[in-house]
């Protein structure tokens, strides 16, 4: 059986947020300190539009651990939690437009780590569960700043 720790999972996230196309990027810091600030004035609002982080929360034992027999081979059964982070640019000529792509947006995100359409399902060692979606305008009024969320069930590894 295949595991992935965490770490692993959070790049192959990545991965596949950046092949959902469309101008996806992700931020070259970790997600504790993303956020609208990271966009200076000097960065074009293209390159900040669709930028994101992933992160990992909390990590427990699966559900039904205590029957899990957590074998060197095998991996240990856990439960993680997956944040993705994005921004998505406010344009002050059209709101309603922006709020719309915004949308539009985390609705591909969550069906692209999904798999919704299968054409490139998860490997066996894992399987992401929608948890909740959050949205906001940053004070500055410039972003939308999203942050979804998702539970990952794998088997970390022992050895």
């Amino acid at each position: 059986m295949t595991t992935r720790a965490a770490y692993q999972i959070r790049w192959d996230v990545a991965a596949r947020i950046v092949d959902i196309g469309g101008g996806w990027n992700l931020a070259p810091v970790p997600l504790s300190k993303f956020g609208p600030g990271l966009v200076p004035d000097s960065v074009p609002s293209s390159r900040g539009h669709l930028c994101f982080a992933v992160g990992m929360g909390v990590t427990t034992a699966g559900e039904g651990s205590s029957r899990d027999r957590q074998r060197v081979t095998e991996g240990a059964q856990a439960t993680s939690e997956l944040v993705v982070r994005f921004l998505a640019r406010l344009t002050p000529k059209d709101q309603l437009a922006s709020e719309d792509a915004a949308g539009a947006a985390e609705l591909a995100l969550i069906q692209q780590l999904l798999a919704v359409d299968n054409s490139v399902p998860w490997p066996r060692y894992f399987q992401v569960v929608w948890r909740d979606a959050g949205r906001l305008v940053v004070p500055s009024g410039e972003w939308f700043d999203t942050t979804v969320r998702f539970f990952v069930y794998h088997r970390i590894p022992l050895q």
